[in-house]
C-alpha cells in the first residue's frame, strides 16, 4: 500500500512538473486553463500523502517478535503539514494561483521534506544510502529560490514564468529520484523478509533444541531420583538388616553369658560337694 501511494505521489510530480515547464508562459495569462487543474492535482497528491503519514504514525506497529516499534514524531508533522496544505490548495486554488511563485515555493519546501521524512523511516528500516538526501535537499533550496524572486517590473510576469521553471526541474528531478528508490525499497523489504523468515526458522530450531535438552535433562533428572530412591531403598535394608544382626548378636551373647554363669554355678557346687564327703576307713587307720 505504501509503496503503491509513494508511485502516484511521484507520478502526479513528474506530471506537475512538466506541465509546469511546458505551459509556463501561462503563469502571465488570465485565463490559465492549464494551471487551474494543475492545483487540484498538487492539493490531492498532498492530501493523499499526508493522511497517510498521519494515520501510520499514529497506529501502532509490530515487529516479527511482537515487539511495538516507535514511530518517528517527524512522520506526525509532515502529515499534519502536508495535509493542511493540501487543503488549502484544494479550497481555494485560485486564490492562490495569484500567489503562484509562493505556492511552488512552499510546496517544494514541503516535498523535499517529505521525501527526507521518507528517506529517514526508510534508512531506519530498509537501508537506505545517504546520497538520497541530496535530491530533497535542493528541491528545498529550489523553493527557497522560488520564494526570493524579486518581481521585475520592466518585464512583468517574469519572475512567475521563472519560479514554473524552477519548480517544474525541481518536481521532475524529485520524482524521478522517488521512483529511483522505489526498486531499492521493494528489493531491501524482500531481503527483510527473507531475513526474518530465517531468523524464525533459527528461532524455532534454537526453541526446539533447548525443549530436547530440557526434556533430555528432565528425564535425567527423573533417572537420578529413581537411583536415589532405589538407593535410599537398599540402604534402608541394609540398615534393617545390621539392626536385626546387631539383635541377634546382642542375642547370642547374652545367651553365651548365661552358659557361662550356669557353667560356673555347676562347678562351684562340684566342689563344695567334693569338699563334704566323709574319711575313708583306710585314711581312718592310717591315722
Amino acid at each position: 500500500m505504501r509503496k503503491v501511494i509513494y508511485a502516484i505521489v511521484y507520478l502526479a510530480a513528474l506530471i506537475i512538473g512538466s506541465v509546469l515547464l511546458i505551459f509556463n508562459h501561462q503563469a502571465v495569462e488570465n485565463t490559465q486553463p492549464t494551471l487551474h487543474p494543475v492545483m487540484i492535482a498538487a492539493g490531492i497528491i498532498f492530501v493523499i500523502p499526508g493522511l497517510y503519514l498521519l494515520i501510520a504514525s499514529l497506529i501502532p506497529h509490530k515487529d516479527a517478535n511482537g515487539v511495538v516499534i516507535s514511530r518517528p514524531w517527524i512522520s506526525t508533522v509532515m502529515g499534519i503539514i502536508a495535509l493542511i496544505w493540501g487543503v488549502l490548495i484544494l479550497i481555494m486554488p485560485g486564490g492562490l494561483l495569484g500567489y503562484l511563485n509562493i505556492t511552488l515555493g512552499v510546496s517544494l519546501i514541503i516535498a523535499g521534506l517529505a521525501q527526507i521524512t521518507w528517506i529517514i523511516k526508510g534508512r531506519k528500516a530498509n537501508g537506505a544510502p545517504i546520497w538520497l538526501y541530496i535530491i530533497p535537499l535542493l528541491v528545498i533550496a529550489a523553493g527557497v529560490w522560488v520564494l526570493l524572486l524579486k518581481t521585475d517590473y520592466q518585464n512583468p510576469g517574469r519572475e512567475i514564468i521563472q519560479g514554473c521553471i524552477i519548480s517544474g526541474i525541481a518536481l521532475v528531478v524529485w520524482a524521478i529520484n522517488g521512483f529511483g528508490s522505489l526498486p531499492r525499497r521493494k528489493k531491501t523489504l524482500k531481503d527483510i523478509e527473507k531475513e526474518t523468515k530465517r531468523l524464525e526458522k533459527e528461532q524455532h530450531k534454537a526453541m526446539k533444541e533447548e525443549a530436547d535438552q530440557a526434556s533430555a535433562r528432565l528425564e535425567e533428572a527423573k533417572a537420578n531420583t529413581e537411583a536415589a530412591r532405589k538407593n535410599e531403598e537398599l540402604a534402608k535394608q541394609a540398615a534393617e538388616k545390621a539392626h536385626k544382626k546387631l539383635e541377634s548378636a546382642e542375642e547370642n551373647k547374652a545367651e553365651v553369658k548365661e552358659t557361662e554363669t550356669k557353667a560356673e554355678d555347676t562347678e562351684k557346687k562340684g566342689a563344695d560337694a567334693t569338699s563334704a564327703e566323709p574319711v575313708s576307713a583306710s585314711e581312718q587307720q592310717e591315722a
